[in-house]
């Protein structure tokens, strides 16, 4: 208890003497304007998608954001406004303009992971790897999408093969594992959350060592959105800012979620320290 006390309190400090909040606000708002050419990147790819539409999207979503009306009816309308415009956009050479301006709001997250944990690489370098994690981000969540989707064949397939290997005890299991998509989505979060930490910022480290930082975000993540979900819509009162009420709640949301990112980056960066020193 009194090691686990004494990193707690490392991490603390770790992440307030690089002055976190101050990064975490800068990235909400380069976040905020990437997020639109993001959004219409993955629209342009699920568009080519037979039997997908940005309705799969935005629910793809509503399982990861809060569940509060405003911030649900924000993100609605914006996929609503940006359905038209991302049609055909593939096949443009705006498809590059979009994944360099949606890199930005990668771009503030690594910006502030560099600060707990210097890199190395020149400024341009820096800025392929965030052109690169965009990439990755664009086409995972389609795949996962595609996942959801061929869940049906993907579990004859399962059955298939566990009664050729003889492995018909395991099957109901599997099948289980397969329909639970949040299992998945959770795993792939932790998967992303491990290659965040350990590539974005530059240099080297190892992925077993940034396993702890992803761990506590991402059930600092889901923690802070259930108590967002649950306790919001009891205390806020949408009067006090009108229209702009599922602007203001997404913001605190988003500014909250990468306060935890870097919370989870300090963890990691005070751990190498005392590997370090021992």
């Amino acid at each position: 208890m009194k090691k686990a006390a004494d990193v707690l309190r490392k991490t603390i400090s770790a992440y307030l003497a690089a002055d976190m909040p101050v990064y975490a606000g800068f990235a909400t708002l380069k976040i905020t304007t990437a997020v639109f050419p993001l959004f219409m990147l993955i629209i342009a790819l699920l568009n080519w998608l037979p039997g997908y539409s940005p309705r799969d999207f935005t629910n793809f979503l509503f399982s990861m954001i809060p569940d509060v009306p405003e911030v649900k009816a924000l993100f609605t309308n914006v996929m609503s406004n940006l359905r038209s415009q991302s049609s055909g956009l593939l096949a443009s050479v705006a498809a590059l303009t979009s994944l360099w301006s949606s890199s930005a709001g990668v771009s503030s997250i690594q910006k502030g992971l560099g600060k707990l944990s210097p890199g190395g690489g020149s400024a341009l370098k820096l800025k392929l790897v965030s052109v690169l994690f965009t990439l990755v981000l664009v086409v995972l969540i389609p795949a996962l999408l595609l996942f959801n989707v061929l869940g049906d064949s993907l579990i004859s397939l399962v059955r298939s093969a566990t009664e050729l290997f003889g492995l018909a005890a395991v099957t109901d299991q599997l099948v289980s594992l397969i329909r639970v998509t949040g299992v998945i989505t959770a795993a792939l979060s932790l998967l992303i959350l491990l290659l965040i930490y350990t590539f974005l910022p530059g240099g080297r480290r190892s992925l077993r060592d940034q396993l702890p930082g992803a761990a506590l975000t991402a059930v600092g993540w889901a923690l802070f959105t259930w108590l967002f979900s649950t306790f919001m819509p009891i205390f806020w009162k949408s009067s006090i800012y009108g229209s702009l009420a599922s602007l203001f709640l997404t913001l605190l949301w988003l500014e909250a979620s990468i306060n935890i990112l870097f919370l989870g980056g300090a963890l990691n960066a005070v751990l190498s320290e005392r590997r370090t020193e021992s």
